[in-house]
């Protein structure tokens, strides 16, 4: 199966949205939580969007 330009991006924020997650469960175990789970929320709303726009289109 090959995968168009759009269906990469698509892959790729939903990993680094999964990534930033992990990284705020590790983040609750260190004074830095907060930022983290901020950070981890931006990355995942930011994914939503791009998904949202494009199925927008």
């Amino acid at each position: 199966m090959e995968l168009s330009d759009l269906d990469k991006i698509t892959v790729g924020t939903v990993v680094v949205s999964l990534a930033l997650f992990v990284a705020a469960g590790v983040a609750i175990y260190d004074e830095r939580a907060f930022a983290g789970i901020m950070l981890a929320l931006a990355g995942f709303i930011g994914a939503m969007y791009f998904e949202y726009r494009r199925f927008e289109v």
